[in-house]
This record gives C-alpha cells, structure tokens and sequence, in this order.
C-alpha cells in the first residue's frame, strides 16, 4: 500500500497545473502553442505545457500577482507586448466570466512570440526550453529514487536476515537440483519428472 502512495505522489508533481487558475485569465483555453501550430497549451504558466514543472516567466508572475488587473499590463516573456496585449484583453478591462476583447491571433505570454522577430531569435524557444511531453519532475525523481534505494535496501535486509539462507552460505550446503520435491505426493501427479 505503501508503495501505491509513494507512486502516485511521485506523478502528483507531474498533474500540478491547476485548472482553476485558467479561470482567472482571459483565453486561456486559446493560447496556440508556438512551436507546434495547431495544437493549443494546457498550461501557460508552465514550460512543460501539459501542466506541471518549472513555470516560465509568465506562471512566475503569476504566482506572484495573483490578479489579472496586475499581470494584464505586465510583459512576462519580454516581447515587447503586454499580458493583455498577447491574451486578448489589451485595455485590461477583462473580469472574470466576461468574453474578452479578442478571441482571435492570441499569443503566449510567456514565450517570446513570434519566434522568428529579433527580440526572440537571441532566446532559444522550441528546441530545448519547452518541454512538450510531461516528464518526470525533481521531485518525481527524487520520489522514484528513493523508492528504488529503499527496495533494494529491504531485499538485501532480507536475504541476510533469512537464516536458511545464511545457514547454506556458511556452510556451502546449496541444493543440487534447480527444484526440490514438494513435501507430499498426490496419486497421479509427479512433481520431479
């Protein structure tokens, strides 16, 4: 049981993007993802966009201000456009259950967009900063470490402390067939053949 626990905290960390944060910003179910045309982020305020992980600048901002008011006309990746700008809402007038300004050319707040503009080309975006798959978190691994040391750790602890085991050891007794013969014999079943 205790083992179940262990791994389904180590993926706790990986499911960690909250979806009621989504709520507090305007398009969030719209930011296209700007390495992947097509497919649009689960999570804006993370590098990993299907939630969890590092948060990039945005995610870090964020967590910091708490209130769409005070994050719209911040520029969290630096792109020369503000969070309201890039999100649909350039006024910052957008509350919460309101239809923002724009639904439409909605880009990420914490990416530098587009990709391919001067201010972004010096920032390495699609190749190695973005991870697009949920991976294994610190955490999860540190998790997942630990476990496998304390694993090997009670294996060793019960082979030493089996005193079978330890018996044959000292005094290299070891069975010289693979099997040994069950303790009894059923008419019509042979164990050894």
């Amino acid at each position: 049981m205790l083992l179940i626990v262990l791994i389904w905290l180590s993926f706790l960390d990986c499911i960690h993007c909250l979806p009621e944060h989504k709520l507090k910003i305007p398009n969030s179910e719209n930011v296209p993802d700007p390495c992947d045309p097509g497919k649009f982020v689960k999570s804006i305020g993370h590098l990993n966009y299907d939630g969890g992980g590092p948060l990039n600048s945005f995610g870090s901002d964020f967590e910091s201000k708490r209130s769409w008011s005070l994050l719209c006309p911040l520029d969290s990746d630096g792109d020369g456009f503000t969070n309201g700008q890039e999100l649909g809402d350039p006024k910052c007038q957008w509350k919460i259950g309101d239809l923002p300004e724009r639904i439409f050319n909605i880009t990420h707040p914490g990416v530098c967009t587009p990709v391919d503009s001067e201010v972004c080309k010096r920032q390495i975006i699609c190749k190695t900063n973005i991870q697009t798959h949920c991976g294994f978190t610190q955490f999860s691994t540190s998790i997942l470490t630990f476990i496998t040391i304390l694993m090997v750790l009670l294996t060793i602890l019960k082979f030493i402390s089996n005193t079978e085991l330890k018996y044959r050891y000292e005094h290299d007794i070891w069975p010289t067939t693979c099997c040994p013969s069950l303790p009894y014999d059923k008419p019509g079943f042979s164990w050894d053949s």
